[in-house]
């Protein structure tokens, strides 16, 4: 006959939450109920399996509310639920323990794998968007100084690829052998979407660049013939006066055009400087 610890463990990996609560109401001292063959809690094996109604259920009776579980390779239940890429289970995961996000493995099998890293890993784009959402950070490295960027890379998970440098990962880089994220590539064709990727990336952020500069100097337009409109008033008036239209025009766009400091007369420039 099994024990109430090996029933409860076992309606949590088939997600029989029914069972799950009369269990703990009978016995609530097995809420955690650690499993000691690998160190598996409760919450551990309700993430792992992605079973998110029960993972709000335990949570809600207090399960890790003081301490986050740790197995024996020192993984967490986020890490469990990115790694096996449960959207559900992940998102109420990330969210309820936010401290957690960027908590590395602590075992030296592991080698300080974090949530993100495992994720992408595995090649789950859903739960790497859902713990990037929360704040994960996305360069956090392991023990190596490798990245989430180097193992997508190592794996050949071109959507985590994409979706991390698009997101704004360094791919650049080297980890602390030596190795970017472009030579950890799993294979020849691995290597050249990445390079592909990152010259997307690199291009869309110089026409980018371009575009707010454009966009800047247009800015610029009205505000400049304003200043020489009223340079000779700025210069023949009392001080207080001279302040009086300076503020009208607009100090930020005075000091962006004392900045920029390539177009216009150059005693105005001076004139601002003694007024602003």
């Amino acid at each position: 006959m099994q024990t109430p610890s090996s029933r409860l463990r076992r309606a949590i990996i088939i997600n029989n939450l029914a069972v799950v609560e009369r269990l703990l109401r009978r016995f609530p001292n097995l809420l955690v109920n650690a499993d000691l063959t690998n160190g598996w809690t409760s919450l551990h094996y309700a993430a792992y399996h992605g079973h998110f109604e029960i993972c709000v259920y335990l949570t809600s009776l207090g399960h890790d509310a003081n301490e986050v579980s740790l197995d024996t390779l020192g993984y967490t239940p986020l890490h469990l639920s990115a790694m096996k890429n449960h959207e559900q289970a992940t998102h109420f995961l990330a969210q309820k323990f936010p401290h957690t996000l960027d908590m590395p493995t602590s075992s030296s099998k592991t080698i300080g794998y974090t949530p993100l890293i495992l994720a992408s890993k595995e090649g789950n784009d859903a739960s790497v968007n859902i713990l990037l959402d929360f704040g994960a950070e996305i360069d956090k490295s392991d023990y190596e100084g490798s990245r989430a960027i180097h193992f997508a890379s190592e794996f050949g998970h071109k959507k985590v690829m994409r979706t991390l440098i698009e997101r704004g990962a360094d791919y650049k880089s080297p980890n602390l052998l030596g190795w970017t994220a472009l030579q950890y590539s799993f294979s020849s064709s691995s290597r050249s979407y990445l390079s592909a990727i990152t010259l997307e990336v690199e291009r869309r952020y110089d026409a980018e660049q371009k575009q707010k500069a454009l966009e800047q100097k247009l800015r610029l337009e009205k505000p400049i013939a304003s200043l020489r409109e009223h340079s000779s008033e700025a210069s023949s008036t009392t001080a207080d006066e001279k302040i009086e239209v300076l503020e009208k025009i607009g100090k930020e766009e005075i000091d962006t055009y004392v900045e920029l400091a390539e177009v216009g007369d150059k005693t105005l420039q001076s004139n601002l400087y003694e007024n602003s």
